[in-house]
């Protein structure tokens, strides 16, 4: 009995133990099976390789899309399947990413696939490595996404953009192009190809030279566009020429910048111009207007004192050459050169007798002559310079050691302009004849600058002064 009972017990384990093994494999079977469906239904296009890029596995929608049967490709080494093999670029870059996998890193890359029906579709592939618990890279999961639509999406909208943004560029009264590192054009609105006298199409993977552009010009654009890729800096252009395909002569104001793509790669010239030949020459009209307002004003004075006849323009040609020797800002230096031919513009109040008296002038007459800086500020401080040129005028008299007139200024307090001009003042009018004394010579005025050197005379307004007299200067 007891061992019938014992069989029995044993007998029921057995097939509690093979009940339970069978539910075992039902769900392994029924799990892998679940994995499987998704494996095979999934829309994307999914695999199974080696770490040495041996396919394993393919989806159905793998297989599908390029229209074959998993004996075409099981087997056989992923990059010479019909996925890529229309592209030895493609196969490059997959056999790099197949590496780069197999050592355990996440790739992902835009890739193009054949479709069944021969056409290219854009596809977001990626390589995932599995790996043991030791880390070992076990397999790869090759995966795809046909983006094809959102890539043509992006690109119609890169075409719209590109279309409107070509239609502001042509709009705008600018000469706006974008050259490549090697000078060739890759777009330029109408107003630039207006210069060359063709369509911006043409102009399209043609340099300077290429479009005829004369030689001088060409040049100085290709070292410009040079700077800009060397430095990355923007240039500014005040001014330059450029001759039209007529012949015809402009001028224009040109910003030269650079920019790259998103991987700061793919260098390019972006350059704008303005054509200001119409300003410019509005401009010389004014400075031409302004020149002879100034010179009418000068000889105001000299009408009424004809012994000093040309001073203010002897002056002038002075100052101007000490400025340059001193090396100051050309807009500083025709500052200079305007207040000095306006400078004895106040004389014009001084009664005649007094300017032509021969003999010396007494302490009242003297009184009357100082007064001309003063009147001058008057008569000039309600024009609008683009200089201080009123404030010039009525410090021209000051001596850097407080002795000078009308407000006793010393050092700092008088300008450097001011400064300039009274070196000047005191050269031409020593080397000249006056009423009540003959023309003393260059060589004495020059002697008192010396002397009076750091004491009434700006220091380097005088050595400025000898030098440009050493060059040879004259009246």
């Amino acid at each position: 009995m007891g061992d019938e009972s014992g069989r029995k017990k044993r007998g029921n384990i057995q097939t509690e133990n093979l009940s339970n093994n069978h539910k075992q494999v039902v769900e392994v079977s029924e799990k892998y099976k679940r994995k499987s469906d998704i494996f095979e239904q999934a829309f994307q296009f999914i695999g199974l390789m080696t770490p040495d890029g041996i396919l394993i596995e393919a989806n159905r929608s793998a297989l599908a899309f390029a229209g074959i049967q998993e004996s075409d490709v099981i087997g056989k080494l992923f990059w010479k399947t019909p996925w890529w093999t229309h592209s030895p670029e493609m196969q490059k870059n997959l056999r790099a990413a197949v590496k780069s996998a197999s050592e355990g890193q996440f790739v992902r890359f835009e890739a193009t696939h054949l479709a069944a029906d021969g056409s290219l579709h854009y596809v977001d592939f990626s390589l995932k490595p599995i790996k043991d618990k030791s880390g070992k890279v076990m397999f790869l999961i090759p995966e795809g996404r046909d983006i094809t639509e959102r890539k043509r999406a992006e690109e119609k909208e890169c075409v719209r953009q590109y279309t409107f943004l070509r239609q502001i560029i042509d709009m705008s009264p600018n000469l706006v192009s974008v050259k490549d590192s090697q000078g060739r054009y890759l777009l330029a609105n109408r107003r630039m190809a207006d210069v060359r006298g063709i369509t911006p199409e043409q102009m399209t993977g043609k340099t300077d030279v290429d479009l005829g552009a004369i030689s001088k010009e060409a040049s100085r654009s290709r070292r410009d566009d040079l700077e800009v890729l060397r430095t990355g800096k923007e240039k500014f252009i005040l001014e330059e020429i450029c001759t039209l395909s007529s012949g015809e002569v402009r001028f224009h104001q040109t910003i030269k910048c650079l920019f790259l793509n998103g991987k700061g790669e793919n260098a390019r010239i972006l350059t704008i111009s303005t054509d200001i030949t119409e300003r410019r020459q509005a401009a010389e009209k004014m400075q031409k207007l302004l020149n002879e307002t100034i010179n009418l004003i000068g000889k105001l004075g000299e009408i009424r004192d004809s012994y000093t006849a040309g001073h203010e323009t002897r002056v002038a040609a002075l100052a101007t050459a000490i400025a340059r020797e001193m090396d100051l800002p050309e807009k500083q230096v025709e500052g200079i050169r305007i207040a000095s031919l306006l400078h004895d513009v106040g004389k014009i109040t001084i009664p005649v007798e007094i300017l032509g008296k021969p003999g010396s002038l007494n302490s009242h007459e003297f009184s009357i002559i100082k007064t001309h800086s003063l009147v001058g500020y008057q008569i000039l401080k309600e024009i609008e310079f683009p200089w201080e040129i009123a404030k010039i005028t009525i410090q021209h008299h000051e001596r850097i050691n407080g002795t000078g007139y009308p407000k006793g200024l010393s050092g700092g307090k008088i300008m450097l302009e001011a400064k300039i001009l009274a070196v000047a003042d005191v050269v031409e009018a020593m080397s000249s004849h006056r009423p009540y004394r003959p023309a003393l010579g260059i060589d004495k005025a020059l002697a008192e600058i010396l002397q009076n050197r750091n004491i009434l005379y700006d220091p380097e307004a005088v050595n400025a002064c000898l030098k440009v007299f050493e060059k040879g200067f004259q009246f």
